[in-house]
């Protein structure tokens, strides 16, 4: 993958091994092509959290969950510059807002219990609703990902940045309050 979704029919069966024929018997476009892959990667994700119950429930605190979190979301760049470009073209391309709301949502549905197991397991409550604190969570891991290539040290900045994200949207849970 070289992180842009300009290429030809072509280029993508000579990739894969396709006939052109095979090619149009399952997609019509380019964009079906990257739209299918994009849901076979969230499939993925889902999958691997499923099978993964959060680290953190052995009682860690939030580093613990960030590690978890790193081991189960990818940081592969390429496929969120993709998303980025499929993005820009929204405006202009009504199915694409519709196909990228939709597999946007699935991917926030599947990951909100394991966002909200896991604030639990470091002794946390979440300051926001579980939707918005997973989309909080999302999109701190996505720019961290997106940033990767400019700075020396990605790992860090993806620790730090999902880290800090976690502080904002969850507080320790405190004493029961006194009668």
């Amino acid at each position: 993958m070289r992180g842009t979704t300009a290429v030809s029919i072509d280029e993508i069966c000579r990739q894969a091994g396709f006939t052109r024929g095979a090619f149009y018997s399952n997609f019509r476009t380019v964009d079906e092509v990257f739209f299918a892959l994009y849901e076979r990667q969230t499939e993925h994700l889902l999958e691997g959290m499923r099978q993964s119950p959060p680290l953190a429930m052995s009682g860690g605190g939030l580093e613990d969950v960030v590690e978890t979190l790193m081991h189960v979301l990818p940081p592969d760049w390429q496929w969120y510059a993709i998303r980025a470009q499929f993005t820009v073209q929204t405006k202009s391309r009504p199915e694409t807002t519709e196909t990228l709301r939709a597999h946007g949502e699935r991917l926030a549905d599947g990951l909100e219990p394991f966002v909200v197991a896991a604030v639990r397991s470091a002794g946390r409550d979440l300051t926001c609703s579980p939707s918005e604190g997973t989309r909080v969570v999302i999109a701190a891991h996505v720019g961290a990902v997106l940033q990767s290539p400019l700075t020396d040290d990605p790992e860090r900045l993806r620790r730090d940045v999902l880290l800090s994200a976690l502080r904002g949207i969850s507080e320790p849970v405190g004493p029961a309050p006194t009668r």
